[in-house]
């Protein structure tokens, strides 16, 4: 999906005021996020599509894709997926600070 920030003059990320711009690219977890935030105690695995509590859950950054342990262990642990980056869904976004990718600020 893509924000569009044509009408605010604000950037989605950081909140600096900025000039109108093309549309940029929005952040796939806090879009799996919203679209399942009817069912957060119960996410779907990408992999199997069973549900899971969300604070067993992980998430593959390189795939962008939510997997539930099981799936982790008999998927991700072929040698082919050795350099993914797989974290825990909760605390991803808590535990790394990020910069906007437009104006360089924390946020």
């Amino acid at each position: 999906a893509v924000v569009s920030t044509q009408s605010t003059g604000r950037c989605p990320v950081c909140q600096s005021a900025v000039p109108p711009l093309p549309d940029i690219p929005g952040d796939v977890l806090v879009e799996f996020l919203m679209t399942n935030r009817q069912s957060l105690a119960g996410v779907a695995c990408a992999n199997c599509d069973s549900s899971h509590p969300v604070e067993s859950m992980l998430f593959c950054n390189t795939c962008s894709q939510p997997l539930c342990i099981e799936c982790r262990d008999a998927t991700h642990a072929a040698k082919m997926f050795a350099r993914h980056e797989v974290v825990d869904i909760v605390s991803k976004r808590l535990n790394k600070q990020r910069l906007c990718s437009i104006h360089n600020e924390a946020f």
